[in-house]
């Protein structure tokens, strides 16, 4: 199975141009409140999308997860380029 294609309850945003290339939000569909709720597909997607990340020169890659505004939990990842 490829880890970068996430069945459903997930989605994933990318965004490729501008300030932010790079940035990948990975984001539930359904209600996710917790980690323990969290669907293990997403967690294996976000850790393939961030060693993609490396792999095309990353310097780092940051994790961020948020359930603030939203009911459910969004990973968000984005790199720093050496530049």
């Amino acid at each position: 199975p490829n880890p970068f294609l996430i069945e459903n309850p997930t989605t994933l945003l990318a965004a490729i141009l501008g300030k932010r290339q790079g940035y990948i939000q990975l984001a539930p569909t359904q209600d996710t409140p917790s980690y323990s709720a969290l669907p293990p597909q997403m967690l294996e997607a976000a850790h393939a999308w961030a060693k993609h990340l490396e792999d095309l020169q990353a310097k780092r890659v940051y994790w961020i997860t948020l359930s603030e505004v939203l009911p459910h939990l969004h990973i968000h990842l984005y790199p720093r380029w050496t530049d």
